[in-house]
């Protein structure tokens, strides 16, 4: 594992996001909301089991 790929990554995508409020949004509102929904039916579901 290199480090200087890994900060490169990071760095690429800093860039990327810089230029788009919507691209920020879309990386933590939608993992966000299928956490929550899945979350939400995993509990629901597990109440019908013994």
């Amino acid at each position: 594992m290199k480090w200087h790929r890994i900060y490169g990554m990071i760095l690429r995508y800093m860039y990327y996001f810089k230029h788009s409020f919507d691209r920020i949004s879309d990386t933590f509102y939608w993992p966000t909301l299928d956490l929550i929904m899945w979350g939400l039916t995993s509990v629901y579901a597990k109440s019908f089991m013994p």
